[in-house]
């Protein structure tokens, strides 16, 4: 890294430590009753100029945020040159709303809602990423991705997984399962029916995902330099998700609903 381009990244630096200070300002201002504002997703069509939008009436819940580990990305977010950058904005909250088109109105009221939200230069070259927060048992959201992890010549999968779900005192417990937190991934297959992921925490605490796929619709997605990419996504898939301690006492045997699923690019590369 030459000094001009380390110079340039301090300002993104000094954004994420004062955001880091203010875990509302790192997700968004909507999140800790900032004023009047709210939170919303407008939905553009390119061809017509029509939009519409929904918005949200419950509080955000996000990935939790210290100076130590600034949301999902754990430590990681601190570094200034990574590829993409990730946050997890909301686990789930509920909707007020509807959208409109072609006439039909749809209706969101009292519907369950969930955002992430991703920047930088690019997507990864290959990636898993999965989501669900409808569960049988209430309160419980899924989130997991490994990417190929561009790092200084080289790369590595990197992932993240976080099972946010009711804890015995009733309050929520994040279960975390990621490269920066020295969990291990002890199986992963791809076929064109399935993805089946195994992992195992360094505490010894394992989780097994099993996710059906179903046919999705193309996103687009970015590289380096414009919106390019096409990206298959369904949101139909489903998530079947067994947590167990080091024990082998099952904490949560659930499957998840409505979830979304993407495979991409050159997992080959997840494969190591």
């Amino acid at each position: 890294m030459t000094l001009n381009s380390a110079l340039a990244t301090v300002p993104r630096t000094i954004r994420t430590l004062g955001a880091t200070m203010r875990p509302d300002g790192y997700h968004g201002a909507y999140q800790a009753g900032a004023g009047g504002d709210e939170a919303f997703v407008q939905v553009l069509d390119g061809v017509t100029g029509r939009s519409w939008y929904e918005r949200f009436t419950t509080p955000m819940d996000p990935w939790p945020v210290t100076l130590r580990s600034p949301g999902i990305m754990g430590w990681y977010g601190w570094v200034p040159v990574m590829e993409c950058y990730h946050g997890l904005v909301s686990f789930g909250h509920e909707l007020s709303g509807s959208l409109a088109l072609d006439g039909a109105e749809l209706d969101f009221d009292g519907g369950l809602g969930y955002i992430e939200k991703d920047w930088g230069q690019a997507f990864p070259s290959g990636y898993i990423w999965m989501q669900s927060n409808h569960f049988s048992l209430p309160g419980v959201s899924l989130s997991a991705s490994i990417a190929v992890i561009p790092w200084r010549r080289s790369s590595f999968p990197g992932f993240i997984v976080g099972v946010r779900m009711p804890g015995p005192d009733g309050r929520s417990a994040l279960h975390r399962f990621a490269t920066y937190t020295g969990a291990k991934t002890t199986g992963l297959a791809v076929d064109d029916d399935a993805v089946v992921w195994s992992l195992r925490s360094r505490s010894g605490a394992t989780l097994r995902i099993a996710a059906e796929r179903r046919r999705g619709g193309l996103l687009h997605a970015p590289i380096r330099t414009e919106m390019h990419r096409r990206v298959e996504e369904t949101l139909d898939a489903r998530v079947y998700v067994t947590l167990s301690d080091r024990a082998g006492r099952i904490l949560l045997e659930d499957v998840g609903e409505a979830a979304g699923l993407e495979v991409h690019g050159e997992i080959e590369r997840l494969f190591v």
